[in-house]
């Protein structure tokens, strides 16, 4: 199954990824633009799709989402307002 991840590379989001990879699932892995991110995809390199993006942003999410046959979400809720930082 293709599956997308948000915030694979967070807490929660890898030990996620790390399951789904063993069940076989190929993962897309939706994360923010971050070159750390970009560093810890490459420990992955074959197994996953990495996808950069805002999730705040409908734009960025929905394409992604329509391709894919299921989505898990994991966001952590302290997520900083960056429009109020």
């Amino acid at each position: 199954m293709k599956i997308l991840l948000t915030g694979a590379f967070g807490n929660v989001g890898m030990s996620t990824l790390y399951e789904l990879l063993r069940q076989g699932h190929q993962v897309r892995c939706f994360v923010t633009p971050r070159k750390a991110h970009e560093r810890t995809s490459r420990q992955f390199a074959g197994k996953i799709e990495l996808i950069q993006g805002d999730i705040r942003r409908p734009a960025d999410l929905s394409a992604e989402e329509s391709n894919s046959s299921t989505a898990f979400l994991p966001v952590d809720h302290r997520w900083p307002n960056r429009e109020t930082e």
